[in-house]
């Protein structure tokens, strides 16, 4: 009996090495003419986008590459789901070990990944050209030629 030529499940009609070798490329990198073009499939003129979109709406390819995409998910869940349990587990025996470094990063870790933490970047264009500078340096030019009067508070010794 042949092995099937794709490594991703079981078919109801087997299909071509070449289009077995397209499922496994296009599960990997979900780029249709990537995946054509790493399973043999011709380049010329546009050739492994076409290919690449006639094979996509194969009801067997697109069958095959359904059940290789929902196999990943359900690895990735369960890893993620795997990872989360750990570091909770790590944590709690730093946290009784006093080792409050590793238990803390455990739960940043933890906070990371139920995106708990809102990273906020600023980015700052400056137009340091000509008018803004000289406008800046009159500013602080006035500030400070500026007097500034201190009045004591009650708490003060200048009274």
């Amino acid at each position: 009996m042949a092995k099937p030529a794709s490594k991703i499940g079981p078919r109801k009609a087997p299909l071509s090495p070449r289009r077995a070798k397209f499922v496994d490329e296009y599960v990997k990198t979900g780029i249709g003419a990537e995946a054509a073009r790493q399973a043999g499939y011709s380049d010329k003129s546009e050739g492994a986008k076409v290919t690449a979109s006639v094979l996509l709406t194969n009801p067997n390819v697109k069958a095959e590459i359904e059940y290789g995409l929902a196999r990943i998910a359900r690895r990735q869940e369960i890893s993620a789901e795997r990872v989360v349990q750990r570091l909770a587990h790590l944590s709690d025996r730093a946290e009784d070990a006093g080792q409050y470094g590793a238990a803390a990063q455990c739960e940043v870790a933890l906070g990371k990944h139920l995106n708990l933490f809102q990273e906020t970047k600023v980015n700052l264009n400056i137009d340091a050209s000509g008018s803004h500078l000289a406008a800046l340096l009159a500013l602080a030019e006035r500030r400070k030629s500026k007097v500034i009067e201190h009045e004591p508070g009650p708490d003060s010794d200048l009274s």
